[in-house]
C-alpha cells in the first residue's frame, strides 16, 4: 500500500461540504429513499442564498414559509422546526465553549481539537445550562450528535485496504455527516485516488488519478 497523495480541496455548495478522504469505509446511501426531514433539508439547502446559506437556517419563519410553499404537511414542518431549533442551540453551545473544549482536549494529551473533547455527558450538561431546549429535545439532540459521530468514526478509522473513490457530504456549519457515496471502486490491488472536486452547474465533478471524470448528481446522490 502506498502513501496517499496530497489532500483534495473540499467544495462547499448550498451549505453542504463535500470532501474526498483518501481512507474511508462506509455504506453507500442509495437514492431516492429520503425521509421527510431529509427532503425538507434538501429543499431548504436549495432555497438558501449561495452567498450566505446559513442565513435561511437561522430564520425559522422563513424556513416554514419555504416548506409550506413546497407542500409539506404541518406535522412534518413542526418536526423540522424542532430539529432546526435543536441544531441552532447545539451550534451555539459548542461555539460558546470552544476555549473550554480546546483546553480539555489539550489536558487529555491530544491536539487542540474541540470536537474531540465533546462527550455525550458534557453536551447534555451544556444544553441543560443553556436552558433553551426541553428535556426531551436535549436527549434527542445528544442522540443525533452521538449517531453522527459514530458514523463518522466508523468511516474515518478504517485501517488497511484501499478505500479510494469515496465522496463524503457533511453540514458546512456543525460538521454533521449527511451521506457518503462510492464514486468508483478501484480494481483489486490497485490504488487510485480522487485528485480534485469542482462544481459544474448543479453537478459535482470528480477527477481521479487516471484522469477520469465523474459527474455526481447531488440531489439523487449518484454518479450520472
Amino acid at each position: 500500500m502506498r502513501m496517499s497523495p496530497r489532500e483534495v480541496a473540499p467544495v462547499v455548495h448550498q451549505g453542504v461540504r463535500y470532501e474526498a478522504p483518501h481512507w474511508y469505509q462506509s455504506e453507500e446511501v442509495k437514492p431516492p429513499e429520503l425521509s421527510a426531514r431529509e427532503r425538507m433539508m434538501q429543499v431548504l439547502q436549495q432555497s438558501a442564498d449561495p452567498s450566505n446559506p446559513a442565513a435561511l437556517f437561522t430564520d425559522p419563519a422563513r424556513c416554514r414559509e419555504v416548506l409550506e410553499s413546497k407542500g409539506f404537511s404541518s406535522p412534518d414542518i413542526e418536526l423540522m422546526d424542532r430539529h432546526l431549533e435543536s441544531e441552532r442551540v447545539l451550534r451555539r453551545v459548542i461555539t460558546q465553549s470552544l476555549h473550554e473544549l480546546i483546553a480539555k482536549s489539550l489536558s487529555q494529551g491530544g491536539p487542540p481539537n474541540p470536537m474531540a473533547a465533546i462527550s455525550p455527558e458534557w453536551l447534555l450538561e451544556a444544553l441543560e445550562k443553556d436552558g433553551t431546549l426541553s428535556g426531551e429535545q436535549r436527549q434527542e439532540a445528544v442522540s443525533r450528535w452521538q449517531a453522527s459521530q459514530q458514523a463518522l468514526q466508523r468511516g474515518l478509522e478504517s485501517l488497511g485496504g484501499q478505500h479510494g473513490g469515496w465522496l463524503v457530504a457533511s453540514q458546512d456549519e456543525g460538521g454533521g455527516l449527511l451521506w457518503s457515496l462510492r464514486v468508483y471502486e478501484p480494481e483489486e490491488g490497485e490504488d487510485v485516488f480522487i485528485t480534485s472536486l469542482a462544481m459544474e452547474g448543479e453537478y459535482l465533478l470528480v477527477r481521479d488519478e487516471k484522469r477520469r471524470e465523474y459527474r455526481v448528481d447531488l440531489n439523487l446522490r449518484r454518479v450520472v
